[in-house]
């Protein structure tokens, strides 16, 4: 019996015993997890923080973007465009060719508000018949007040009883143009109505091969098309700058692109004034045409590069190759420079260029001629 009962006590320890080390070794378990519960909390945590764009709806990113700073945030011209576009008209000239009706299209651009308009001489042509259509389908006769083929410039007038409704240029920048400068073309590419193209200033001072030697075109890569011609070039605030009157289509027998011309507007200005007045334009004639070149130094010069043999210069001593130092004692570094000081002088000036012959300089009078259309 005693027996019995220290085996029942033992048998009873031995459970209590377990039991303990079990609840000992759950306790552990217990302290031991603990921390690594808060880890893997963490990162639920971190994921349930990250913004809302990585939800694949598109609709809740732009829900609360305002549609006007939507617009502010994209590029676009339509100002510019739409300040000048009542002032850009196209041009319609009609001619008879022996038994042929011949029917021209360009562009123009209205620069008084009693109806003059500027476009290109060989828009006009040899027509005696002139239309103009406004932006808003507005039509008007006209009459040609002259033109000048030396620059390609002519000088419409509405006929009109209400001068009050056109919508004249205002805005004009004659003298703030530089390389890379992004400049619009506004005109009537193949006839198909007022339309806009876009691109750079690639040069400006560039010659055309006339005898005039006229110097101070500005060279673009807008897209130009017939019709664009007597067009507007604007900046990018819808200042006037040029008018559309040359594009090269083809040269040295090879098809090229990104050729245009325009004439800046402070010499189509002068251009048209003198029509106005005189019904034709005279210009100051020197016989030269200069080409800009760069020294070992990366100094610009101006080298004589055509001279017309029966020109002021030729006559006073000039000839091919000289490199001209001065003109009336100022020095010149650009193409345009030299016309434009030659062109803002009057009629018969006499002017002293200086030239460097070789290493040797000299120095010429050279009495101004004037050439026109007259």
């Amino acid at each position: 019996m005693h027996t019995l009962k220290t085996a029942i006590t033992f048998l009873a320890f031995l459970v209590l015993g377990i039991a303990s080390a079990f609840s000992l070794v759950y306790i552990y378990k217990l302290i031991s997890n603990k921390p690594s519960a808060v880890v893997e909390q963490t990162p639920i945590k971190v994921i349930a923080d990250l913004p809302s764009y990585l939800e694949p709806k598109v609709e809740s990113v732009n829900s609360h973007i305002p549609e006007s700073e939507l617009r502010d945030r994209s590029i676009s011209f339509s100002l510019a465009i739409a300040k000048v576009s009542p002032s850009v008209v196209n041009v319609y000239a009609q001619l008879q060719n022996r038994n042929d009706t011949v029917n021209i299209y360009g562009s123009g651009v209205i620069m008084s508000q009693d109806g003059y308009v500027l476009t290109n001489n060989h828009v006009v042509a040899d027509a005696t018949d002139f239309a103009i259509t406004l932006v808003d389908g507005t039509v008007y006769r006209a009459r040609l007040i002259g033109r000048d083929t030396l620059t390609d410039l002519a000088v419409l007038k509405i006929i009109s009883n209400n001068y009050a409704t056109l919508k004249p240029i205002t805005n004009v920048n004659t003298n703030n143009v530089k390389v890379g400068d992004v400049v619009i073309a506004l005109g009537n590419p193949l006839n198909l109505g007022q339309s806009a193209t876009m691109g750079i200033i690639s040069g400006v001072g560039r010659s055309t091969v006339d005898k005039v030697g006229y110097q101070d075109l500005i060279q673009t890569d807008v897209a130009l098309n017939m019709g664009n011609s007597g067009g507007a070039l604007i900046d990018i605030e819808g200042n006037l700058i040029g008018i559309n009157t040359l594009i090269v289509n083809q040269a040295y027998g090879q098809q090229v692109s990104g050729l245009g011309f325009a004439v800046p507007t402070n010499e189509a200005l002068g251009i048209m004034n003198q029509i106005i007045q005189k019904g034709y334009a005279e210009h100051p004639y020197v016989g030269i045409q200069t080409t800009l070149m760069t020294d070992v130094n990366n100094i610009n010069y101006l080298v004589v590069s055509y001279i017309d043999p029966d020109g002021p210069a030729y006559k006073a001593g000039v000839r091919l190759g000289d490199r001209v130092i001065s003109l009336n004692g100022k020095p010149l570094s650009q193409v345009n420079e030299f016309f434009s000081r030659i062109s803002s002088l009057p009629l018969g000036s006499n002017i002293v260029l200086r030239v460097n012959r070789q290493g040797t300089t000299l120095q010429f009078n050279v009495q101004l001629s004037s050439i026109s259309d007259k």
